[in-house]
């Protein structure tokens, strides 16, 4: 369902009708059709195919950003379908679809486009295909179906209790954030304490980014407490910081390798991000409503580990000072205001 609402919007950016985008594969119209409604799989292609018109669509002039979310928005499809599937509560975490490998921020946005409503980045500003009727403009899960995929992630999560499943159930608790039932909320709240008790007592990384993620997923349905004690008091210890900014760089691609695990993708991680695209992402969500606090943390402790990122790059200093003095405009918070002004003096010194 995700990957044919991915191929309408290439669809879209094309600016072909179903029937002329068949007329271009060399296909049934009945095809594309079955692909966009979910009635034939794109998952059931093979993998060779599924390349293959993935190139066909930006040869057509579908964005090489927007076409190459295909691949993913097919992963997206066969989770979200493992997930929904009772038999999932009781997988074990090497073979869970939320614990085989450390997930970044383009597939978790595919997952989560039926729960948001929010297109992945490169597909928000295409043209939406035209159509004689009125038609959903995002994946649709059926209320039940929700439910089952938010009760089974919940189940499995809480049997994911030794050492080896903390991947699962750090992102099951990421998941679960968009959930909006109480009995979740008291469930994250929960894992919140648990996974913040252990990252400063035993100074613990992988507990580190456990807490950060259930952080997040407390503050995405309204209560920011967690995340500001997690600023306040975890990220105070620069190897905490550092790990948090590891974390960022993963999740936004700028760590090319893929981890089977947070332990891994600490040790191997930590060293291999130079942090450009970090500070690109960083300086321009910086109101963000639910994790900007979180954001202008992150920026004021990046731009300190990596003073090279503005010392050696006029143009990123000057949209640095840009993004600052709009974000000091605002009704930013003490905390803040605080981290902007370290920022601040950070481009100054910078400018020497």
């Amino acid at each position: 369902m995700i990957s044919g609402f991915v191929l309408k919007a290439l669809r879209g950016a094309i600016g072909h009708t179903q029937a002329g985008l068949a007329e271009h594969l060399a296909i049934d119209v009945s095809t594309v059709q079955g692909w966009e409604s979910g009635r034939r799989p794109l998952s059931a292609l093979r993998a060779a195919d599924l390349t293959r018109l993935r190139l066909r669509l930006a040869a057509l002039g579908a964005p090489l950003d927007a076409a190459a979310l295909l691949i993913e928005a097919v992963d997206a499809d066969v989770i979200l379908t493992m997930l929904a599937q009772p038999s999932s509560q009781s997988l074990p975490s090497a073979a869970h679809p939320l614990g085989t490998s450390v997930h970044r921020r383009t597939l978790v946005s595919l997952l989560t486009w039926p729960f948001t409503g929010i297109a992945p980045r490169p597909l928000r500003h295409l043209p939406w295909p035209r159509s004689r009727g009125p038609v959903s403009d995002r994946p649709v899960l059926d209320p039940s179906l929700r439910s089952a995929v938010f009760d089974h992630v919940l189940a499995a999560a809480e049997r994911a209790i030794a050492p080896e499943d903390g991947l699962l159930r750090r992102q099951a608790a990421y998941l679960l954030g968009f959930d909006q039932r109480s009995g979740t909320h008291d469930w994250l709240s929960a894992e919140y304490k648990r996974a913040i008790g252990a990252a400063p007592a035993r100074g613990d990384a992988v507990a580190t980014i456990h807490g950060r993620s259930a952080a997040l997923a407390i503050a995405r349905r309204g209560d920011r407490d967690p995340l500001r004690m997690f600023i306040d008091v975890t990220l105070a210890d620069d190897a905490h910081a550092e790990v948090n900014l590891t974390y960022w760089a993963y999740w936004l691609g700028e760590i090319p390798a893929e981890y089977a695990d947070d332990h891994s993708m600490i040790r191997h991680g930590q060293h291999a991000w130079a942090g450009n695209r970090l500070l690109d992402h960083l300086l321009h969500h910086l109101d963000d409503p639910r994790n900007g606090q979180l954001n202008v943390h992150s920026l004021a402790t990046v731009v300190a580990a990596r003073p090279a990122l503005l010392s050696q790059n006029p143009a990123a200093r000057a949209e640095a000072a840009r993004c600052v003095e709009t974000a000091l405009d605002g009704n930013m918070g003490r905390h803040a205001t605080h981290d902007l002004n370290n920022v601040r003096y950070a481009i100054r010194l910078a400018e020497r």
